[in-house]
């Protein structure tokens, strides 16, 4: 389940960075340097916190709602943002170029962006539930049809 999620949030990531804005940047050269500088100018402008605060609101659905504030307090408490910031500075380099990076920043600096970043918790705890489900029930089917199995 924790891949799924993975997987569903690098969706939304990738979704979200490629709609386009009225920001503004210069075309630079795609070198490491230059990916890095980019990359910080996206996390300013979408920081991390976002996305798992995102993440977990569309978790929170799925737990019994007089847990819901046990959860969240839980959620906030135990999960690792650093490493998460890392991890996302380390792929966003990654599989980006610098344009593309700032591209994305740039969007998420203008005023189209910053609603964008703030109606996506709704949007997320709206449609992660639904996806999960259906890809769960489609794995499910296919478990049963051809008898396999969860890995360990």
């Amino acid at each position: 389940m924790k891949q799924l999620l993975t997987l569903l949030a690098a969706v939304a990531i990738v979704a979200a960075g490629c709609a386009s804005g009225d920001g503004e940047f210069e075309s630079v050269a795609d070198t490491p340097e230059n990916r890095a500088v980019a990359a910080e100018r996206y996390e300013a402008a979408m920081p991390v916190e976002v996305l798992l605060e995102e993440l977990v609101y569309s978790m929170v659905g799925r737990v019994a709602e007089d847990q819901r504030d046990a959860f969240l307090a839980h959620m906030a408490e135990a999960v690792d943002v650093e490493a998460m910031r890392e991890v996302t500075h380390e792929v966003m380099v990654r599989h980006f170029t610098a344009n593309e990076l700032h591209a994305q920043a740039a969007f998420y600096e203008s005023e189209e962006g910053k609603s964008v970043a703030i109606k996506s918790r709704a949007y997320m705890a709206e449609l992660m539930p639904r996806f999960q489900s259906e890809l769960v029930r489609a794995a499910s089917e296919w478990m049963a049809a051809e008898g396999g199995q969860a890995a360990p």
